[in-house]
């Protein structure tokens, strides 16, 4: 599949990463990374997004000329070179398996408990559960003390649906920056903006969509810790 098509296609309908994300019932991080080229869809979600863009699925899988005028010259060999062509195909496959593992193996991952939760929307769960996700990243990162899911979309563009935020367990540092805030009250953990007002916080969103929150000190807010990196897990 070309990257440049599925954007395109969602671009020309006007739609957002979510809308399609929800409507083929995937995650916002793994249609994402379709976009990005780091992953590709599986065959069963390529049918989904096939429906749902309303395109024929070779079309949208995007074969190249190349791979048309292959299959023909294929289909008018005799079984024998058929089969010829079919175990040269599967050398090819296997050498190239091998070289990108090889390259693969040079690449440095740190591996990273992620915790639940951390809402960037209307509040999701708490950290310190005990729960956690083992999760790999090549990026390198920075010091942090926790790592929690993010949840929701109003923290987008820069902290995407189902990515890692990396929590440095600190008091308020300054207003405007990004911190993990837990409300008593509610028994909720939030990503967000926060600034410091004569009753209590305010929390604000990257996501204009999404109104100021502010929360009473009634409420007994705890900054847990200011969010110093984000990544998109590295998948198989």
């Amino acid at each position: 599949m070309k990257i440049e098509q599925l954007r395109q296609l969602r671009q020309q309908r006007q739609l957002t990463q979510k809308a399609v994300a929800n409507a083929i019932n995937v995650s916002l991080v793994s249609y994402n990374n379709w976009e990005r080229g780091a992953k590709s869809p599986s065959a069963e979600n390529l049918e989904k997004l096939a429906q749902f863009f309303d395109v024929p699925l070779d079309q949208f899988q995007g074969r190249e000329r190349g791979e048309s005028e292959l299959i023909q010259h294929y289909q008018q060999l005799s079984r024998f070179r058929k089969k010829k062509v079919v175990k040269f195909a599967e050398e090819q496959v296997k050498e190239q398996h091998e070289s990108i593992v090889s390259i693969q193996n040079t690449r440095a991952y740190n591996t990273v408990k992620v915790y639940e939760g951390l809402s960037a929307g209307t509040g999701f769960g708490i950290i310190g559960d005990g729960n956690f996700d083992t999760v790999m990243t090549d990026e390198e990162l920075p010091s942090y003390d926790i790592a929690a899911w993010i949840r929701g979309d109003s923290m987008e563009p820069k902290f995407l649906d189902w990515s890692v935020a990396l929590i440095r367990e600190t008091g308020f540092d300054y207003d405007g920056a990004i911190y993990a805030v837990y409300v008593e009250e509610s028994n909720r953990t939030y990503i967000k903006k926060v600034y410091v007002e004569k009753d209590g916080l305010r929390l604000e969103s990257l996501n204009k969509k999404y109104p100021d929150r502010f929360v009473s000190l009634d409420d007994h807010p705890i900054i847990i810790g200011k969010i110093v990196g984000n990544f998109i897990p590295v998948t198989d």
